[in-house]
């Protein structure tokens, strides 16, 4: 990708097709045509976008780039912890659509309940002791650099949900 500054001092990104005496083919033309009009790569820097955000999109003379500008984001543990629970939300969501697809593959008129394998049955004991370790997880969080490595869905998550996707 490449950016060039227009005469209004804003950056433009992009290469067009038609430009100059270029008559459909200037973005298939050689880094120094580029250059000579004022179009420069685009460098997206290393960051951690838990942490950072783009920012400015601002010209670096000395190595004839453009680069973003790094902005750090201010996080507030009870933000993370309400985007954590919502996230849990979503999980949850997901466990309970499988449990009623389940439910309704061995029991669609709802009436025969012990047509539902019994590891199913045992399985579906450990949805609410799982919500709420994870629940319990999130409320003791108290360090930014911890919450925001916090995975809701995590290994034990993922393979309770495989595990049930088995009887599908």
């Amino acid at each position: 990708m490449k950016a060039r500054i227009n005469k209004d001092g804003k950056v433009v990104i992009g290469l067009p097709k038609y430009y100059a005496n270029y008559a459909g083919n200037f973005d298939k033309q050689s880094d120094d045509v580029h250059k000579s009009f004022g179009f420069y790569p685009v460098v997206e820097p290393n960051y951690d976008p838990k942490r950072q955000r783009l920012g400015n999109l601002v010209f670096d003379a000395d190595n004839e780039q453009f680069v973003y500008e790094l902005v750090d984001i201010n996080h507030n543990i009870d933000d993370i912890k309400e985007q954590l629970k919502s996230d849990l939300k979503l999980v949850m969501q997901e466990i309970s659509g499988l449990v009623s697809e389940i439910k309704n593959i061995y029991d669609p008129l709802s009436i025969t309940p012990e047509n539902l394998p019994d590891e199913f049955k045992q399985k579906t004991q450990r949805i609410a002791p799982l919500h709420n370790s994870i629940l319990s997880n999130i409320e003791a969080l108290d360090d930014i650099d911890i919450a925001l490595e916090f995975i809701v869905c995590n290994e034990e998550v993922e393979g309770f949900l495989e595990n049930l996707r088995a009887f599908l």
